[in-house]
């Protein structure tokens, strides 16, 4: 399982990591107050590009315990192709992003509904066939002083290329747009970390 706190990555491991970075910070589970600490060290230390927390014989207990430490929010998005094979961006925050929100009572807490339901708002798209659920991406964010975690449940869609694009201003989308399978390599260090993992999966 991956985690990502900006462009740093948070590995929790099923076994021991076999070749970590030089710089990587790197503990065996033994208690939540000692994932906590290193925690707390990797994120107080920008210069750590990687935390591995790993144990072979307590891997649910060291992943519920990880999570515990935060806030979680639960969301869902869409990965929307259309009949050229093109995906749709959206452009926010000097990022371009996969549209998505957050799963509430509107979709009666169900994450497919969801997703189709915030690709809608955000990029104008009235007509959405979904299908296969997608790896979901977690990272973690700072809101109001207190580090939330985030879990995205994506969806892979299709829509119609002849559908008119609308940004949703009123949450700072400045653009939607179509971006090739050539285009995409000069777009993919404009996302966040998480994306380009569940973009490119075999790289």
């Amino acid at each position: 399982m991956n985690i990502f706190l900006n462009e740093r990555k948070i590995s929790l491991l099923n076994r021991e990591p076999s070749s970590p970075g030089e710089k990587s910070l790197t503990g065996l589970f033994k208690s939540k107050k000692q994932i906590e600490g290193l925690f707390k060290k990797f994120d107080s230390q920008e210069e750590i590009p990687e935390l591995i927390l790993w144990s072979e014989n307590e891997y649910e207990t060291l992943r519920k315990k990880f999570i515990s430490l935060f806030k979680r929010i639960e969301a869902a998005g869409g990965l929307v192709e259309n009949e050229r094979g093109e995906l749709l961006f959206i452009y926010r925050f000097e990022h371009w992003d996969l549209p998505k929100g957050k799963i509430d009572a509107r979709d009666g807490n169900a994450a497919r509904a969801a997703a189709v339901r915030e690709v809608g708002e955000e990029t104008g798209l009235e007509s959405l066939k979904t299908s296969q659920e997608m790896p979901a991406t977690w990272h973690i964010y700072t809101h109001k002083n207190k580090q939330i975690l985030k879990r995205t449940r994506w969806f892979k869609m299709l829509a119609s290329s002849t559908q008119t694009l609308h940004p949703q201003t009123a949450e700072d989308i400045l653009e939607v747009r179509w971006i090739s399978a050539q285009e995409l390599p000069a777009i993919l260090p404009q996302t966040y970390a998480s994306l380009r993992e569940l973009l490119t999966p075999n790289s």
